[in-house]
């Protein structure tokens, strides 16, 4: 059984990759800064629906939508 997680939070998204805290979580969602080639690796591993160079070139919404999507998903 799948465990409910009560509020999603940047940490609990960060947490998903080994190249990404909370800090760069922020910075990612909020456009501040581009994926990285390590994180698109990591991306493209657990969301396979894009290639690494799809996620490499992944927009602030791209990366919203996700974060959004994982959020209605743990509720």
């Amino acid at each position: 059984m799948k465990q409910k997680i009560k509020k999603y939070t940047q940490h609990n998204f960060a947490s998903l990759f080994t190249c990404l805290d909370q800090p760069g979580a922020s910075r990612l969602l909020s456009g501040i800064d581009k994926v990285s080639f390590p994180l698109a690796v990591e991306l493209s591993q657990i969301f396979p629906a894009k290639d690494i160079l799809s996620w490499k070139n992944a927009s602030k919404e791209d990366l919203n939508r996700l974060y959004e999507q994982l959020k209605r998903e743990a509720a």
